[in-house]
């Protein structure tokens, strides 16, 4: 075999390994949109009359990113029914999502 030809069969396998990896990349880029923000946001869109589901995607990503603004809050109505129970729940659904994120993350980093 010439130089070339090896050279072109050692290129092809890294660039299967690396089209396999980001391949890998993107469909856990996806899994994570939909369940961490897609989903609660549009949850969120439901139960909040206030909001629109920018601002529901919004409120996911500014919490899930811990940068936590504080301009929305979910629960905020005095006259929403089971106002208590609906904010342990999203407290609780938010400190998940991040905890979800974070084993993701440190799973991915591991490949």
């Amino acid at each position: 075999m010439s130089r070339i030809s090896l050279l072109q069969a050692g290129l092809g396998q890294t660039l299967r390994v690396l089209y396999v990896r980001l391949t890998h990349v993107f469909i856990v880029f996806c899994v994570v949109l939909v369940v961490v923000f897609l989903v609660p946001s549009a949850i969120f869109t439901i139960v909040e009359t206030d909001w629109n589901f920018l601002d529901a995607f919004y409120y996911c990503f500014i919490s899930m990113t811990t940068i936590g603004l504080g301009d929305y809050i979910p629960g905020d109505l005095p006259q929403q029914p089971y106002r208590p129970l609906y904010k342990i729940a999203a407290a609780r659904t938010s400190s998940w999502d991040v905890h979800t994120y974070a084993a993701l993350r440190v799973a991915a980093l591991r490949l």
